[in-house]
């Protein structure tokens, strides 16, 4: 049943009504989020903690382990490394840079990339050369 269009309201018109409504809910959600998340953001910078800064320790307080020198237990507390890449690890010593655990085909690239930020390469030392 269609009404004459001199009575009618242009907001209680079929859909128009529905899609009028639907953009109010949808608005006052995007509203409503973007405050919140500004609000949750300025806290955090407000107390210091943006980014993570509590989170993480200073780049000082972090312990790469060498990789001449780490025991087998040590080693094996490295994501992703079993008792296998382990011995691969121990075998091929000494390392003069971390590229030599690709080339001398220690790790793969996947494993590598896994544990590139945990390792380092010290100086090596006659305790660390295979023998």
């Amino acid at each position: 049943m269609r009404l004459d269009p001199k009575f009618s309201f242009p907001l209680v018109d079929g859909l128009g009504v529905n899609r009028r409504i639907a953009l109010l809910v949808v608005g006052g959600l995007l509203l409503f989020t973007g405050l919140a998340t500004f609000v949750v953001r300025w806290e955090l910078f407000s107390t210091g903690m943006a980014a993570g800064e509590a989170d993480v320790p200073p780049r000082s307080a972090i312990q790469r382990i060498d990789v001449n020198t780490a025991s087998v237990r040590e080693l094996e507390r490295l994501p992703g490394l079993g008792r296998e890449l382990v011995e691969r690890i121990v075998q091929h010593r000494p390392y003069k840079n971390l590229d030599e655990l690709i080339t001398k085909k220690v790790l793969g690239r996947k494993q590598f990339a896994r544990i590139k930020d945990k390792i380092r390469v010290g100086p090596v030392s006659i305790r660390s050369t295979p023998q």
